[in-house]
């Protein structure tokens, strides 16, 4: 399909990914700092069962209890994210919404599994917490009259709408 653009986060395997696509497609990429991952505080940057556990219990507290402003010390929580992201996906649809053409965003797992749910009607909390995506996943939408749809998450097929 045409691409129209590409935005991704800033964090370099975001950017790589983008640069990658951006010379296969021929377009300029923009970095934005609303794909950019959640802030993990003090666990940033390592890969310990503790950081690993600390980011598990988050998305409980997030996506199971709604626990919005839970976060982890020195970290982002579900609304800092929310803030950056939602203003943005919003922007792309007045800006973008009456193209035929594909944007693609480059970003990361955790974000998409928490702010998705936002913004795809056909989504909710408890199908991203339980269809996880995997690294080099996708999930596709469509602007549609109701809104941004869901179409691909991954492996899975979503349903068309949630009751």
């Amino acid at each position: 399909m045409p691409v129209t653009a590409i935005f991704s986060s800033p964090l370099l395997r975001a950017q790589q990914t983008a640069q990658i696509l951006s010379g296969v497609l021929g377009i300029a990429h923009q970095v934005t700092d609303a794909l950019r991952e959640f802030d993990c505080g003090i666990f940033e940057g390592q890969s310990d069962a503790a950081g690993w556990h600390a980011q598990e219990q988050l998305y409980e507290a997030w996506l199971v209890r709604h626990e919005w402003e839970q976060r982890i010390e020195q970290g982002e929580s579900f609304v800092d994210m929310q803030r950056r992201f939602v203003p943005f996906v919003d922007e792309l649809v007045r800006n973008y919404g009456a193209s035929t053409d594909a944007l693609v965003l480059v970003g990361h797992g955790g974000l998409y599994k928490c702010m998705l749910p936002l913004v795809l009607p056909n989504i909710d909390f408890q199908f991203s917490a339980t269809h996880g995506l995997s690294h080099t996943a996708i999930a596709m939408a469509e602007l549609r009259p109701e809104g941004l749809m869901c179409l691909i998450w991954g492996e899975v097929v979503p349903p068309s709408r949630l009751n």
